[in-house]
């Protein structure tokens, strides 16, 4: 679905500028909610990246990974992780890693909650 909506886009369509801006402050930067599966942040960014490419305005990878960082961190669920991540290489921390770390990081969350919630 995505690849349509970008080929739409780059053949037919027009970005503007406040479609850019509203991409940054709307869809990459908005809040995570984190009783939603991460994978919902995850294809939030990746949408948010593939419009901004579709418009010329590419994020970096080190954009796509503090963005992405900065979501997460401000849930104030992940502190551990988060902290895990800032230990790691600078060669280590790419998007995919952060996706693959933070997902193990939300299932241990979720298993957590679901032995305190049998618990009482």
């Amino acid at each position: 679905m995505r690849q349509i909506i970008l080929h739409l886009y780059k053949t037919h369509g027009n970005i503007t500028a406040a479609d850019i801006t509203d991409n940054n402050a709307n869809i990459m930067k908005a809040a995570y909610d984190p009783s939603q599966p991460i994978k919902v942040l995850y294809n939030q960014i990746d949408d948010g990246v593939e419009l901004a490419d579709a418009a010329n305005a590419a994020y970096t990878t080190a954009q796509i990974i503090a963005i992405a960082y900065n979501g997460l961190f401000q849930t104030g669920l992940y502190m551990d992780a988060c902290q895990d991540w800032r230990c790691q290489p600078q060669a280590y921390k790419t998007w995919p890693q952060l996706k693959i770390d933070f997902a193990l990081a939300y299932q241990e969350l979720r298993e957590t909650q679901i032995t305190s919630q049998g618990a009482g």
